[in-house]
């Protein structure tokens, strides 16, 4: 997992909604060192295990294609018009 570490950051320097989870005795001059890192995708509350097998079974299956814009199917196998 990555992070992004900040050392010696002015208390003044962070978002409102950081600061409320500080301590009111933290002095407003003081520096902390901030670590950000990236979470787990949170689970809906409404998933069933079909949702989530499901989920599982299609991740990863995106395929790339080098030549977006050229058919897939050969002229031989498109009979939409035929």
């Amino acid at each position: 997992m990555n992070a992004i570490v900040i050392e010696h950051v002015p208390i003044a320097d962070l978002p409102p909604s950081w600061r409320e989870q500080l301590s009111p005795t933290v002095i407003t001059h003081a520096r902390v060192t901030v670590r950000i890192e990236e979470e787990a995708p949170a689970q809906a509350a409404n998933d069933t295990p079909a949702v989530i097998d499901a989920r599982a079974k299609l991740r990863g299956s995106v395929l790339r294609y080098d030549k977006p814009l050229e058919p897939v199917l050969g002229e031989d196998e498109w009979d939409m018009l035929r």
